[in-house]
């Protein structure tokens, strides 16, 4: 095998420190040993080439490794191996085989998978074919059953062949004996759950030589899980099924453990010991420069070796590559950069960090970033991280989130003032950051966190409502007043009322409290709270795009995240001309993602600042380099930076923005309703010769305009940037208002509680 090192001592961890050292499950990092990823490069002869369409790549087994299929034309195919032990080649001759699926390692040193053949007498069959290891080729008789069925196959190390079958129905495991002879057919277990259009089931070699099923079933709580049947070729019979624990992903089959488990983070080794399972992460995709979501395939070998097929996220490349256990002395001199979350975090966020993450270690040759997760265990994450930086333990940057906001740190000396590295720099100033993604998180100007993106949160209503943006309390308690219909439509699956308050005391608490007075004036917000305990709000699953224009709805009130958000509302929702009034006092509010702040006792602060300041960068790359709506949302709103947005314009012009509208049921009258969707359209696209070619343009189609472009960034640059509420002070306003809009209080009482309550919280 060639082997090269392209990222030379970047690609790594120390199990030592390891990241994502989950706080409550106790596990014991691992002091002797970390990881290295390099590329692998299969070796070829002339005119071959690997088909990555299809299935022409397999996973094989963990005693053969990764398996590739390659094509030299003329119905000659090959079989190579990514470490340099497996060199087939075989002839089809005129069968037409084209498609390679389902491979199983022979223990003579073959192969078995399905192929699909193409003929003008069967349109494309599959059948379930042997290649020995001199590339003889047989066919195995399947006439009890279609071969296109074939979802999985396993060897043992006897040589008996497993197959599992989905027939449509409950599923079958078909047994051939050593001569390939048809010799036994289980059902599938009975509390195997089937869900369509995904494989629920799959064989596999275990360490043992015996054949392993693992199949979706449900554990005791009803949740969906993995079962283990165990395939005993002496008895013929199956073990009785075990349940893996919760969070086992699709379980991976080596020596040295009981399985491993690709998750979004990265590697498990995991042991079932009395019914207990102790899981240990071996690495972290992101420490070795690779992303969860862009690997294709895996084959473990062991716990020293693994294979893998991913996507390069520099060059888009399908690429095939080796991860290697090595000593942890290799690692020596090497910083590491470590993000303290709250395990709890959203996986979007969490997946966002580690593309960024990624990047960086494959960018820096002297340092690397990892996460170090925090599960709470009796105290909160917050606690436990600030236990850690008591102790002598703290992370370089903290990621914060809905789910442990900046404010449980921002009062003490916990958080660096990002200011001293945005002023020291000599590429990013204050003024190249939208406000929206600073100011929120400055405190008596000290930026103690930074947002990378944005939404904006609104309330928009037709042109002739009355209503204008940034509008007083009392403005727009005279809009809703001088306006029939609803106030708003809202899901029902919480408390509407209390839903819209929720969205509205964010925008105005700043009328109500002085934080640096420590002072709260509680005496206007009766008339908010009648103005809503009044009001009709619709139910958003029984309301469709027309009601915002007849009239039977007065505000809209959306999040706009992307241009396509804008358009939709603007054009579809409301014909072209909408107010963007947004909430009272506030107007246009921001909401930004998660953040990130710099820890002051953290052990390396400046390298924290490179791995913050590079993601800058790469959000700018990233919507360079958008191709696809996929990209588009991964943004999660509006980057950070004015030399991003206008990128991002730009960019958006050579799309068009797709509205349509879907049809759904009200989920309590039954009735078909319209639904306002947007998607994008490129305005070119490339043809098989690789000619560029104009998209036609059709009524649906809308251009992002100069005048769209000029409002949306108004909107930018003017929303208001909240500081946010207090979560706690948010629970005293939404639990007292909820007594009144139940009746249970009235409204001068409200206030009061509403007043003393929060005035012994500021005070706190």
């Amino acid at each position: 095998m060639k082997i090269t090192r392209v990222f030379g001592r970047i690609l790594i961890m120390v199990i030592a420190v390891m990241a994502l050292a989950l706080v409550s499950c106790g596990q014991e990092p691992n002091e002797e040993y970390g990881y290295i990823y390099e590329d692998a490069r299969i070796s070829l002869n002339d005119g071959e080439n690997i088909i990555d369409w299809g299935a022409g790549t397999a996973e094989s087994s963990w005693d053969r490794g990764m398996v590739v299929f390659t094509s030299s034309g003329g119905g000659v195919f090959g079989i190579r191996s990514v470490d340099g032990s497996v060199n087939i080649a075989f002839n089809v001759g005129g069968s037409g085989y084209y498609d390679f699926q389902n491979t199983a390692a022979a223990p003579d040193g073959g192969y078995v998978c399905t192929a699909k053949a193409w003929s003008s007498a069967n349109g494309g069959k599959y059948d379930l074919i042997r290649i020995s290891p001199d590339g003889e080729l047989s066919v195995i008789d399947t006439s009890g059953f279609d071969a296109g069925d074939i979802m999985s196959t396993a060897f043992s190390g006897g040589g008996t062949l497993y197959l599992y079958v989905d027939d449509g129905y409950e599923g079958k495991i078909i047994v051939y004996d050593d001569k390939m002879t048809l010799s036994n057919t289980f059902d599938m277990p009975s509390d195997h759950v089937r869900m369509k259009n995904t494989n629920t089931a799959y064989l596999s070699r275990g360490a043992d030589d015996t054949v392993l099923l693992f199949y979706q079933t449900r554990d005791s709580e009803n949740q969906l899980a993995w079962g283990e049947i165990r395939l005993d070729d002496k008895s013929g019979e199956l073990s009785e099924p075990i349940t893996l624990p919760q969070g086992t992903n699709t379980p991976l089959i080596a020596p040295r453990h009981d399985f491993y488990s690709k998750n979004l983070m990265g590697l498990s080794a995991a042991d079932i010991t009395g019914g207990e399972t102790r899981s240990e992460l071996l690495f972290a995709w992101s420490d070795l420069g690779l992303i969860s979501d862009y690997i294709r395939n895996i084959v473990v070998r062991s716990e020293e070796q693994m294979f893998i097929r991913h996507i390069d996220t520099l060059t888009g490349e399908i690429v095939y590559g080796v991860i290697n256990r090595v000593p942890a002395s290799f690692f020596d001199g090497m910083r590491d950069i470590v993000i303290a979350y709250d395990t709890d975090t959203s996986n979007a966020d969490i997946r966002q960090m580690t593309h960024y993450a990624a990047r960086f270690n494959r960018d820096n040759t002297d340092s690397r970033v990892r996460f170090r997760g925090y599960t709470s265990a009796g105290l909160s994450a917050a606690a436990l991280i600030a236990k850690d930086i008591s102790a002598g333990n703290a992370p370089d940057i903290i990621l914060f989130s809905d789910v442990m906001p900046y404010t449980m740190f921002s009062g003490s000396d916990t958080l660096a003032d990002l200011y001293r590295f945005i002023d020291a720099d000599p590429e990013l100033g204050r003024e190249d950051f939208i406000p929206a993604a600073v100011e929120p998180f400055s405190d008596n100007g000290k930026l103690c966190a930074l947002t990378l993106s944005f939404s904006l949160r609104t309330l928009i209503t037709r042109e002739d409502s009355g209503a204008v943006p940034g509008q007083s309390a009392a403005q727009f308690i005279d809009t809703v007043e001088n306006n029939g219909g609803a106030l708003t439509a809202l899901s029902p699956d919480a408390d509407m009322k209390l839903q819209f308050l929720g969205r509205l005391v964010p925008a105005v608490i700043s009328e109500y409290i002085d934080n640096d007075a420590k002072e709260c004036d509680f005496s206007g917000f009766g008339e908010i709270l009648e103005l809503i305990g009044n009001a009709d709000i619709a139910d958003a699953n029984g309301t469709d795009i027309h009601d915002y224009t007849n009239g039977r709805v007065l505000f809209n009130s959306t999040d706009i995240t992307t241009i396509g958000d804008f358009i939709t509302t603007k054009y579809m929702v409301f014909g072209g001309n909408p107010v963007f009034a947004g909430y009272p006092c506030a107007g246009t509010m921001a909401l930004a993602s998660f953040q990130l702040a710099v820890t002051g006792s953290g052990g390396d602060p400046e390298g924290a600042w490179s791995f913050i300041k590079a993601c800058v960068g790469y959000q700018k790359d990233k919507i360079s380099s958008i191709k696809n709506q996929v990209d588009i949302v991964f943004l999660k709103g509006f980057p950070c930076t004015y030399d991003a947005l206008d990128i991002l314009f730009d960019k958006m012009s050579e799309w068009y923005v797709l509205l349509y509208t879907n049809e759904k049921k009200d989920a309590k009258t039954g009735q078909e309703i319209e639904v306002a969707v947007s998607s994008y359209i490129g305005k070119t696209y490339t043809d098989a010769e690789g000619n560029v070619n104009e998209m036609e343009k059709r009524d649906d189609y809308f251009d992002v305009t100069e005048e769209d472009i000029a409002e949306l960034r108004e909107l930018i640059s003017g929303c208001h940037v909240s500081t946010g509420c207090d979560d706690a002070v948010l629970s005293i306003i939404l639990e007292e208002a909820s007594a009144y809009f139940s009746g249970a209080r009235n409204i001068e009482d409200t206030v009061k509680f509403i007043t003393d309550r929060v005035n012994t919280r500021i005070h706190e």
